[in-house]
Formats: structure tokens, C-alpha cells, sequence
């Protein structure tokens, strides 16, 4: 899927293997090794801390796209109950609580094509398939209690990215 951003397409193909990329950057610098092949390597072999700094990054990395690709997302939070205890594993879904204005129907197309787009990079770089890559979910108005601690889980989701 191609969309459009101030008037330049956007490849969400090669803007996924670009978060890809960026997220094992991140996680190359956070581990102190040599290069983010190196970094592969140890998403591969499952390393705990690796994953954690990985899917963090990604993470990161979507919610600043879903506030550039739709006006009506004002916040993106990342759900932690697992935490660095390494509950959660490189094909497991980022839980994402994306805060929005009002939910459209717009919204719920750019997250699936996101979601897709990310799962294609993520067979390339790894070689596994994964679906679903993001588990979104929408909080508007009515809702924002939600983001709270106590309400969703023992922890209030992390602020990822939000519209100033």
C-alpha cells in the first residue's frame, strides 16, 4: 500500500524495513555491539535484553507513523506488562493503545496496511512470518480511562509519541 504524506508517496513496504532497520540500530547501540547484523543475531537467538530494546524501538518507531499518517491519532502508548522479564518474544505482537480524537474507519486501513507492510520486513529480515505484528487498541474519548494504571494491567502503558 502507498500513501500519501504532504504530497510525497509513501512506500509502507520500505518505510517498514526502515523501522526495522532503525529499531536494530538502537539495539546494536543499547548492547554495545559491533553492528546491527550483530544485533540480528542475538533477536535470533531469542536474547531477552536484545528483544526488549528491539520491540521498544519499533514500537517507537510505528507510533511516530501512525501521527504522521492520521490527524486523529493524538497519542501512542506501549502496553509493558511484560516488561524486560523477556515474556515477550520477537514474533509476539507489540500491544499499542493508540489515543485518537475520534475512530475512523481511515485509521483502522493505515494500521492493517502498517501491520502488513511490517510483517513482510520482519520474514525478510528474520525469515519467519509473523502476523499480527501490531495489536492496536483504539482509545477515543469515551475511553481514555483505559490508559490509566490499574485499569488495563498492574502498569499504565509508556508514552510513545504524542501530538503536541
Amino acid at each position: 500500500m502507498t500513501t500519501r504524506t504532504r504530497n510525497k508517496p509513501l512506500d509502507l513496504v520500505e518505510t517498514a524495513h526502515k523501522m526495522l532497520d532503525a529499531a536494530a540500530a538502537v539495539t546494536t547501540g543499547r548492547l554495545h555491539l559491533a553492528s546491527p547484523e550483530e544485533a540480528v543475531r542475538h533477536l535470533k537467538d531469542g536474547d531477552p535484553l536484545a528483544v526488549y530494546y528491539f520491540r521498544h524501538e519499533l514500537a517507537r518507531q510505528i507510533a511516530g507513523a501512525l501521527l504522521m499518517m492520521d490527524s486523529c491519532v493524538v497519542a501512542v502508548f506501549e502496553d509493558r506488562e511484560g516488561g524486560r522479564s523477556g515474556a515477550y518474544g520477537l514474533s509476539d505482537p507489540l500491544r499499542l493503545w493508540v489515543q485518537v480524537t475520534y475512530c475512523t474507519a481511515a485509521l483502522k486501513t493505515v494500521i492493517a496496511a502498517l501491520d502488513e507492510a511490517l510483517g513482510q520486513a520482519h520474514e525478510d529480515l528474520f525469515g519467519q512470518p509473523v502476523s499480527p505484528v501490531i495489536k492496536a487498541i483504539i482509545v477515543d474519548a469515551h475511553d481514555d480511562g483505559l490508559l490509566r494504571a490499574g485499569i488495563t494491567s498492574f502498569a499504565a502503558p509508556v508514552l510513545l509519541a504524542h501530538r503536541s
